[in-house]
């Protein structure tokens, strides 16, 4: 048998392709989205996402796990590229520490996946409007993921679900539920998280925006039916174009000397509420 040798170069272009997605750079362009750390591989190889290399190190066969997920890797058609601790230290802290980081092809979701035709499926979505850090993003995800949402959104410039900050948020969350990553990054494509609010509209779905001046609880409002919760980004909210499409507008109740909550705190809240009502459904 033939071993293939072991990588011991930083400027390898396995290794320049996980560094420069580590650091966000050409994460929203890029089919490729880096995975780091045993459990995030470990889960993404159980959801059927696929690798187009794997980096490990000693760091990860010193262990009987880690070990096991390298065979694991190979088992399962996934490349499985053999580097030094030094090299994936150079990714990032958490390959460096693991011994993993694998550059994995990203799903590609239609708006018919986040809304569900099966029996008893009432479409649940969280829209994540200009949600800037990366790691809200990932909690609201796997968030969405607890409470049984069946798909994210996230538009209005927010932070792109694939920065590896949101991936380690989402704790592997995002593996399996459906998303859809409706940046505006230019001109042209603008439109569309506003076209796609309108095709959910359309569709039966209520767009429900949260708002700090809103009249209405939560509590109040019927979330049991197909509903897209929309959530405005740190500090600015939702914008007022948005809010006007929307047929509600709900606001959590606080007190009155705190500003707002976090907005991955009112995704959990609100989309817990609709969990609520609809008898927690599908939740153990």
């Amino acid at each position: 048998m033939i071993l293939s040798p072991v990588i011991t170069s930083r400027q390898n272009e396995a290794v320049k392709r996980a560094r420069a997605l580590a650091r966000g750079k050409d994460v929203a362009e890029s089919g490729l989205m880096l995975v780091e750390g045993l459990r995030l591989v470990e889960e993404s190889i159980v959801e059927g996402i696929r690798y187009n290399q794997v980096l490990v190190s000693p760091q990860l066969e010193g262990t009987e796990r880690g070990a096991a997920l390298r065979e694991r890797l190979l088992r399962s058609g996934n490349p499985v590229l053999d580097a030094t601790d030094a090299v994936l230290a150079s990714i990032s802290g958490v390959a460096g520490d693991q011994g993993v980081a694998g550059l994995a092809y990203k799903r590609t979701w239609k708006l018919d996946d986040l809304l569900p035709s099966r029996a008893n499926a009432v479409p649940l979505i969280a829209v994540a409007w200009g949600v800037q850090d990366p790691g809200n993003l990932g909690t609201i995800i796997r968030a969405a993921d607890a409470a049984g949402a069946t798909g994210v959104i996230a538009a209005g410039n927010s932070a792109c679900p694939y920065n590896p900050k949101c991936i380690r948020g989402t704790m592997g969350s995002i593996f399996r539920l459906p998303l859809i990553d409706a940046q505006a990054n230019d001109a042209a494509s603008r439109e569309s998280p506003v076209k796609i609010l309108k095709e959910l509209a359309h569709r039966g779905v209520t767009l429900v925006a949260t708002s700090l001046t809103a009249e209405t609880r939560h509590t109040d409002v019927d979330l049991s039916g197909p509903a897209a919760i929309i959530l405005g980004g740190e500090g600015a909210g939702v914008p007022e174009a948005v809010i006007d499409q929307c047929a509600v507008t709900l606001r959590i109740p606080i007190k009155r000397d705190v500003e707002s909550l976090n907005v991955a705190s009112a995704a959990a809240i609100i989309l817990y509420e609709a969990a609520r009502q609809r008898g927690f459904a599908g939740l153990v």
